[in-house]
Parts: C-alpha cells; sequence; structure tokens
C-alpha cells in the first residue's frame, strides 16, 4: 500500500490482474490444441471480453512457457500417379558393370 493515500500501487494491480489472466490464457491456449500463439490467444481473450494488451498477453505466456505447436503442410514426397517403367538387372555381371562405371572405375 501507499503509505499516504492508503491505496494499492499500480504493480500491486497489474499482479492482481495478472494472476486473472493467466489462468484465462491457459484455458484459451489449452482449448485451441496448442496451436494459438499470443496474438491469436489475444485475439479470442478480446473477444470474451478482456482488455488487455497484446504485449502482456505474449509476457504471460513466455513466463508460463507456453509455445505454439508449429504444424507443417503437406508435401507428398511420391508421385503415385508415375507411370515410369522401372528398370530390372537380369545378372550380377550387369550390376558389377553399372556399378564400376558409376564410381568411376572405368573397368
Amino acid at each position: 500500500m501507499d503509505t499516504i493515500t492508503g491505496l494499492k500501487t499500480r504493480k500491486d494491480k497489474r499482479r492482481c490482474q495478472n494472476q486473472i489472466l493467466k489462468p484465462e490464457v491457459f484455458r484459451v491456449f489449452i482449448r485451441r490444441k496448442k496451436i494459438y500463439a499470443s496474438p491469436r490467444v489475444f485475439a479470442k481473450l478480446k473477444k470474451e471480453g478482456f482488455n488487455d494488451g497484446a504485449n502482456r498477453v505474449a509476457r504471460l505466456m513466455r513466463e508460463m512457457g507456453l509455445r505454439p505447436i508449429t504444424q507443417r503442410k503437406y508435401k507428398a514426397t511420391t508421385n503415385s500417379k508415375d507411370t515410369h517403367p522401372v528398370t530390372k538387372i537380369d545378372s550380377t555381371e550387369n550390376l558389377d558393370l553399372y556399378v564400376s562405371t558409376k564410381c568411376g572405375l572405368g573397368i
């Protein structure tokens, strides 16, 4: 408390507000399957009626150790409609010749 006016200081008010906001940040983060970063958590809280800043939400998430899981886009690594024929090696002689010329042995 401030000794002159008897009121709580600004830091005490913020500390109380942070203690109220932390569970809400955690709730939104967990409900959204841990993929929301601070801007999206902030937007969700703002929609729910919490009028705290985006930087405060980001700082509280850092303090609580909440980091979103990044999701990668799907990338096809093979072409399933590939129509090129597969070459077969009939004998081991051709294989030895293939390996030696590929490796630069020139046998």
